[in-house]
């Protein structure tokens, strides 16, 4: 024994020598063992008793165990003997004595905390002094429960938005930021049956996220694979969550596709008959819908044809027949190569062979770390077998020995929230998927909010009023009329679901009790009084179209809506309630359900110290003050007006008053931190839907490298905070992090000058690319020992165009004369290329083709220009590049093109119809380079190795399309700028040049997949892809007339560009140095540029300093040489008049001792320096 058993034991044995009895007795019997969920440390302190098997604790619960010996005895020993690993191993815990009840001795311990996903088992073993042996193993079933995989608690409501695109939500998602959404919820993402058409629950390739061509679209519904990951790399800049509704259960129906036709999938994937039958038919099992009945788990749901998860393959009909190339697994379940054509689908990037199960493993997998969600919706999991979630005892219906999918997910990304569909309120089968670490829609609490809130103000609040509590029979917990807040996910409506008549109440409810919760939104894209649709129209006013009800909600509980929660007040008409952080009161509800126009007064105790001034966040109200005895006076108003019958707003909110803006002052202002000039906010409005219009949100754009902010509000603001983005690390500083409650994590603090006014100066943003970025700032009321924070938040939005990258916007005029032109007649005026513009300055290599491509969807056209930088490296056989990953490298690799003679390919740009491509996507400029996406990428620029033909690498770019209608148009079409050090990673040549050609092509996808009987599914789902090539060649090649279509062409030639290169400054234009000051590690130099010629002398100027090593830095660096190492540029873009100068301070970090001694001089005119 260690140290605290022994003293358990000790404490134990004192104890029974004081009972009554003289002597030891004989060991007769343990036993009335019972299972609790306590807090930790704190046995006393439960959640509730749990079932002697198969309950579940959560995060934040332990197990304390409770048995009873007879008689009362001096010298007993009592231990629970628990395994982790199914009795494999076991280990002993001493219990400790609690008291003596009757003639019984009752013992108690706590089983110390396990890991998420562990399943504890034991039994009671108890020993007296004379050495006999009592036991109880409940009946020799044995005791147990999980730890269950928890996900963490989120305080901000998750958006569902459906029915909109991928592109206009990205435009709108600083709305979402501003109303205080925490997470999106989006539909199914892959391409299902019915292509543009399918809201997406009947899937047809999981992997394709749209960008490939099947069922006549590349598109889904809601955009292309890019798009979705555009969405979700904003949504995280801006701290938002992104969660993607996942089909496991089902493919599409059979009248959708045949059963062996999905891509990476066998008829013996499904519950089928077998495949000697490929008619379609299914296993005919008995109607049985009981909770996990055969029929319920196996059987189609609405047509769409199952999976089959569990071990073994059930088929009925023929005997059993695996084409070649397919062979039995582990569990029985057939396994082979379902993706040879794309390696990276699979987490290795080296295909293998795997089962139905591994499959959708590696399909989590591909979608948490290959695209980016952060958790996921579970569609339909009822018809599931729980043991496809996690593995545990005593699960009922078949086993699945191989996915434990929550626990795979959970260690890809820990704490992701999961939650999943099952539409029953049946306790016990709803434990059996909680408790496999997934969260719970809350059919329970829908239920009660239709009920109640569809009853014309008859229903019952009380109904919502009862308290944290564990179902002793089943072990799932309940709270406030539906599932607890650790295992719950609320909701009002969906879109499967319609709301009650009193939707603003049941609102007001979901929002402020504890647990997640949920919004449906679908835009104003669907008929908001057209209930008979699929989906079902959302919340109107969600994103405030219409007024902002369900807006002053979403704030209430982002800023407000913390800690447990304690009733005030239970009646049937009116409810009152608080919730805590510390004992202190956050925030106090009052719900009024009549459906008269009678408003409800009650005066209730509160946690809120006295003399607290409350307002009513809903604007309803005026405020109101705590009395000396701690209670208050509210007035609920009527659910109901005299036009709007029982859904008015019968609600109050009150919060403690926070900071708020002073009349008449911008209570945050962005500043130039170069200039010291106050930026301006502009107003941004973002498109709507078809119902409404959108909304707006206030931006301010800085050209410059350094932000200045600073805050004013009323006398309340004691202390502020400021974030960029979400939390975004920022060059010597450091973001805090593990703060109370986590409302400052990833927050700076900014410095007070007085009540109200904060200021943080100089912020450094170099480490952020070019594009939109969030400020957010909170400022606190003064904190107190008995008050939790509170705080009143801002958020602005900064455009940052330090690199005029955002110049790169599809207009070539701006480069004058064309490099080359295109001289054949193109097939089709929507599908052409026009002439090469090539520039390049001291970063950039700017690219633009004029020209036109069809964006129709049945057509897979783009454009693809090689490189040839002449590094010696790099292919001349195009062909056998072999990247299967999105529609841009399908372009580089499906044509059967040869390069010119002497031509070695470098590089391949590829545009798939006119994508955008930047790190700031959907913000109607171009951002900085990105690179593009790992699978799905539209757009991009990538490495040409010969030695990984299959994965080609991608490098940073930008790319921009505005198409040219017509040739006679004005110069317009893609532009490309790519950063010179990403052509020449080891630097520039001194004289340099590089070559290029390209042409407009399909990607030569038949959008067909391949049988299941055909000789050549083994190398991949599909027939090869062989590109349709035009005409549009650039430069023109004397070998290509007509469109070449499906035949191999060999180019004749190449355009070669000759890199421009900064020179030293005409004659009259002087440079004067000064010697740097400064003292330690902060240094400045000025230097002026002045013009003594006798006429103007155009830009840009660039004053090269050569720091002489690694121990000089220059932070306010514009660039730095691709020619020398260690030597960075100040750029003057204007030119000089005649006579006229200017100064500019170059900074210096100095790491070493002594005066820094750079070396400064002069260049001029765009180039390479």
């Amino acid at each position: 024994m260690k140290g605290p058993q022994l003293r358990t034991f000790a404490l134990a044995a004192l104890a029974l020598m004081g009972a009554r009895f003289s002597h030891a007795q004989a060991l007769d019997w343990v036993g009335n063992t019972s299972l609790t969920a306590a807090v930790p440390g704190s046995p006393n302190s439960t959640f509730g008793g749990l079932p002697r098997r198969g309950g579940y604790l959560s995060s934040g619960q332990q197990l304390t165990v409770v048995a009873e010996t007879f008689p009362i005895s001096a010298g007993q020993t009592v231990n629970v003997v628990y395994t982790t690993n199914n009795w494999i191993t076991t280990t002993t815990l001493p219990m400790g004595f609690l008291q003596n009840v009757g003639n019984n001795t009752r013992w108690r311990v706590q089983v110390p905390t396990l890991s998420p996903g562990t399943e504890v088992q034991f039994y009671i073993q108890a020993t007296s002094t004379g050495g006999n042996v009592r036991f109880d193993n409940n009946n020799s079933g044995n005791f147990g429960a999980v730890y269950r995989f928890t996900p963490k608690q989120r305080r901000g409501a998750i958006l569902q938005w459906f029915a909109t695109d991928y592109a206009t939500i990205i435009r709108r998602l600083p709305e979402v930021v501003q109303a205080g959404y925490s997470a999106l919820w989006l539909p199914p993402p892959q391409k299902s049956a019915g292509g543009g058409f399918s809201v997406g629950y009947n899937p047809f390739d999981r992997f394709d996220l749209g960008d490939r061509l099947q069922f006549g679209t590349v598109r889904t519904r809601y955009g292309t694979a890019q798009e979705l990951q555009d969405l979700i790399k904003v949504a995280h800049r801006f701290g938002l969550e992104v969660y993607a509704d996942l089909v496991l259960n089902h493919n599409a129906n059979r009248a959708e596709s045949p059963i062996d036709g999905y891509p990476g999938m066998i008829p013996e994937d499904f519950h089928i008959f077998g495949t000697s039958n490929t008619g379609n038919n299914e296993v005919n099992f008995n109607g049985d819908t009981s909770p996990f009945s055969n029929n319920l788990l196996n059987n189609d749901l609405v047509g769409l044809t199952d999976l089959a998860q569990e071990d073994g393959n059930a088929v009925a009909g023929t005997n059993l027949s695996l084409p070649s190339w397919a062979s039995f697994g582990p569990g029985g379940k057939p396994r082979f190569m379902r993706q040879p054509e794309c390696a990276q689908y699979y987490p290795s990037l080296r295909t293998r062979e795997d089962d139905i199960r591994a499959y959708l493993r590696r399909w989590g997998w591909w979608l948490t770390l290959g695209i980016g969600f952060d958790g996921y919706r579970l569609d339909a999991i009822r018809h599931m077998t729980p043991s496809f979630f996690g593995q545990y005892t005593d699960q009922r219906g078949p086993t699945d020995s191989a996915s434990n999918w929550i626990t795979y997910m959970n260690n890809l990304k820990p704490g992701m929230n999961i939650f999943g569909e099952d539409f029953t309120t049946d306790g016990y089968e709803l434990r059996e998927f909680a408790k496999t670490g997934m969260n719970m829609l809350d059919f329970n609490l829908k239920s009660q909010i239709d009920n109640i809130f569809n009853s014309n103000g008859f229903g019952s609040l009380t109904a919502f009023a009862n308290g944290y509590g564990i179902d002793s029979n089943t072990g799932l917990s309940y709270q406030n009329g539906g599932l607890a807040e650790d295992v719950g996910v609320s909701f009002v409506q969906s879109h499967d679901q319609a709301q009650p008549v009193s939707n603003n109440l049941a609102h007001a409810l979901t929002l402020t009790r504890p647990g997640q919760t949920i919004v449906y939104y679908d835009g104003n894209n669907l008929d908001p009084n057209n209930f008979n649709q699929f989906p079902k129209p959302g919340r109107f006013d969600a994103l405030g179209a219409g007024g902002d009800t369900v807006l002053r909600l979403v704030d209430a509980r982002a800023r407000f809506a913390r800690g447990p929660i304690f009733n005030r007040w239970v009646e049937d008409n009116i409810y009152i309630y608080e919730r805590h952080v510390n004992g202190q009161a956050t925030m106090l509800v009052g719900l009024n359900i009549r459906g008269d126009l009678t408003s409800l007064t009650r005066t209730v105790d509160t946690a809120f110290v006295a003399g607290q001034v409350l307002e009513d966040l809903t604007g309803q109200q005026p405020n109101v003050t705590v009395g000396s005895d701690r209670k208050v006076t509210i007035t609920v108003p009527p659910n109901s007006t005299s036009g709007n019958n029982n859904n008015a707003r019968g609600f109050v909110v009150y919060v403690p008053k926070t900071a708020a803006p002073r009349a008449g002052v911008e209570p945050v202002t962005l500043r130039n931190a170069t200039t010291n000039q106050d930026l301006v906010l502009a107003n941004t409005v973002t498109p709507g839907g078809i119902y409404a219009g959108g909304g707006s949100y206030r931006v301010a754009t800085l050209d410059g490298g350094r932000l200045s902010v600073q805050v004013e509000t009323d006398s309340l603001g004691a202390n502020a905070f400021i974030s960029i983005d979400n939390g975004a690390f920022l060059p010597g500083l450091n973001n805090l992090f593990n703060t109370p409650e986590g409302l400052t994590d990833g927050f700076l603090p900014m410095a007070s000058s007085g009540a109200g006014s904060f200021s943080i100066n100089n912020l450094d943003l170099s480490n952020l690319d070019d594009g939109l970025h969030m400020v957010r700032v909170r400022v606190f009321n003064a904190s107190s020992a008995d008050r939790p924070p509170l705080y009143r938040e801002f958020v602005r939005f900064l455009q940052l165009n330090r690199t005029g990258i955002s110049a790169v916007n599809g207009d070539l005029q701006k480069y004058g004369a064309a490099n080359a032109f295109q001289l054949r007649n193109p097939s089709s005026n929507s599908n052409r290329i026009d002439a090469l513009y090539v520039r390049n300055d001291d970063t950039n290599l700017y690219i633009g083709l004029a020209g036109n491509v069809d964006v129709s969807e049945g057509l897979t056209n783009g454009m693809v220009l090689w490189l040839d930088t002449k590094t010696g490296t790099g292919m001349s056989q195009l062909e056998v590049l072999a990247d299967d990953s999105g529609p841009a490298t399908r372009l580089l690799s499906n044509a059967l093109v040869t390069a010119p003679p002497n031509f070695l390919a470098t590089h391949g740009l590829a545009v798939f119809r006119r994508t955008p491509h930047s790190a700031s996507p959907g913000t109607g400029i171009t951002g900085s380079p990105a690179v593009p996406y790992f699978c799905g990428a539209a757009a991009g620029l990538f490495e040409i190795n010969p030695n990984r033909i299959n994965i080609l690498r991608g490098l940073p770019c930008s790319i921009a399309w505005k198409p040219r209608v017509n040739r006679s148009d004005a110069a317009a079409g893609l532009e490309a700028a790519i950063p010179l050090r990403t052509l020449y990673p080891n630097g520039s040549p001194n004289l340099g040049s590089l070559s290029m050609f390209g042409y407009l092509c399909s990607t030569g996808e038949a959008g067909t997949v391949l049988r299941r009987n055909d000789p050549l599914r083994v190398q991949g789902n599909r027939p090869r892809a062989v590109s349709w090539i035009s005409n549009q060649w650039i430069p023109t090649q004397s070998t290509v007339v007509n469109d070449p279509g499906q035949t191999s062409v060999t180019a004749s030639s190449a355009y070669t560009f000759n890199l421009s290169y900064a020179a030293a400054p005409p004659s009259g234009v002087d440079l004067t140095v000064n010697a740097p000051t400064g003292a330690g590690s902060a240094w400045n130099q000025t230097v002026t540029i002045t013009n003594n010629s006798a006429s103007r002398v155009e830009g840009p100027f660039y004053v090269r300093v050569d720091l002489g090593g690694p121990l000089l830095r220059f932070p306010n660096a514009t660039g730095f040489s691709t020619l020398q190492p260690f030597t960075g540029y100040f750029k003057v873009s204007a030119g000089l008049d005649a006579g006229a100068s200017t100064t500019v301070t170059l900074n210096y970090t100095w790491l070493s001792s002594g005066t820094p001694s750079p070396n400064v001089s002069l260049l001029v005119g765009s180039g390479i320096l």
